[in-house]
């Protein structure tokens, strides 16, 4: 079995909002359905160094990581590919004032600044429900 670590952030506004986006149908997992940002870790950096690189490279944005706030497991659906996940979400502050979020329309297609009365989105009707938890964890941090 596989097993890969994927780290993720709920990256916040001046507005107490949270960035989602949504995946491409293209996805082989989970298609169309709303996430946070991240992306599987490379070996050679730490998780802190992997995201401000990969956020600044894949969404234009440049982040303040402030602590962890959710992490979790979860097997591929998909029992052929023997793959299990570890994910840890992080809680960070967008520190470039002057931004423009770019999308990589193959990974996602739309995103969203959530306010938290909003955030029942991201649920959905598979076991995998860690953007939903992480929201939740994120937003009680925020207030």
């Amino acid at each position: 079995m596989e097993q890969k670590i994927t780290a993720c952030v709920c990256i916040y506004n001046e507005n107490n909002e949270i960035l989602v986006l949504r995946r491409s149908l293209e996805k082989e997992l989970f298609p169309w359905l709303w996430e946070i940002p991240g992306w599987h870790v490379e070996y050679w950096e730490t998780l802190e160094e992997w995201l401000k690189r990969e956020i600044k490279e894949e969404l234009n944005l440049e982040i303040e990581i402030w602590e962890i706030v959710h992490v979790f497991t979860y097997v591929h659906p998909n029992k052929e590919k023997k793959k299990h996940y570890i994910e840890v979400d992080f809680l960070c502050k967008i520190s470039n004032p002057d931004f423009e979020i770019i999308l990589n329309p193959k990974d996602h297609i739309e995103y969203k600044w959530l306010q938290e009365k909003d955030i029942a989105i991201t649920k959905n009707n598979t076991e995998y429900n860690g953007t939903y938890e992480a929201l939740v964890k994120a937003f009680k941090k925020l207030n």
